[in-house]
């Protein structure tokens, strides 16, 4: 195999890194077991969200010990990963899904203390861990647009969102705002949050600052009541109106 001709940024990679971390002499049923159990929750978050996900092409590679797989649609490859990062870090996974989530922990612990697993995709990157990262990391800059909460939970509460403009994100958030968003999920509000973005420019993070409701509302009910206001009831004619 010529690893040189491998294009990585279109690969899932699951590396372990760390002291004596090699295909030589890392543990080979715990990477495995952890490649196993992690992919298995990442086509499990895809399926959660009904847009199934194909990993194929399998491979070792000697980068640190990597096992990679390529999927078919490395944005939506992304949005998962991050999720299966977060519910193996203690956000609480879609019901089903737990047993999946505990799997993967299991198998981080069959790593040696100085080693830590870790997953790439382009420059996208992070580590797995067992507990929430509590490392701060700075914010790059406010984000105010219309997307569309699809997901809120977790022990630290975090909103999954989707929009036009930006590839699938989550925003961290205090409890008092999860629980009012929660009530509109799959309903486009407008919100505003800092944000920080990785080196290919989608949002890598950040905090939910506020949110307001999109109105959906008839159109021609707003203009109806506004030309009663000034015209009388001589507006009430439905026919003025098209109906």
């Amino acid at each position: 195999m010529q690893q040189e001709r491998l294009d990585l940024d279109q690969y899932v990679v699951l590396e372990i890194d760390g002291p004596g971390a090699s295909p030589e002499t890392v543990d080979a049923p715990a990477l495995l077991e952890f490649a196993a159990a992690f992919f298995q929750l990442l086509k499990a978050n895809a399926d959660e969200a009904a847009e199934p996900l194909s990993l194929t092409h399998v491979q070792v590679i000697d980068k640190c010990a990597a096992v990679i797989v390529r999927p078919d649609n490395i944005a939506l490859a992304r949005a998962c990963a991050d999720e299966a990062i977060r519910q193996v870090a203690g956000s609480d996974p879609p019901r089903g899904l737990g047993q999946l989530v505990n799997r993967v922990q299991a198998a981080l612990r069959q790593l040696p203390s100085e080693q830590r697993a870790q997953v790439l995709i382009g420059p996208w990157r992070r580590h797995v861990l067992t507990e929430p990262d509590t490392t701060a990391q700075p914010m790059d800059s406010i984000l105010a647009i219309r997307a569309t909460p699809i997901r809120v939970g977790g022990r630290q509460p975090a909103v999954r969102f989707r929009s036009y403009l930006e590839e699938d994100f989550t925003l961290n958030t205090t409890r008092e705002v999860a629980r009012l968003i929660g009530t509109h999920l799959y309903r486009e509000v407008e919100i505003e949050a800092t944000v920080r973005r990785a080196a290919d420019g989608t949002i890598d993070g950040g905090r939910l600052v506020s949110f307001e409701p999109v109105e959906t509302g008839d159109p021609r009910a707003a203009w109806r009541e506004w030309f009663r206001s000034v015209g009388g009831d001589e507006w009430d004619d439905e026919e003025r109106f098209g109906t």
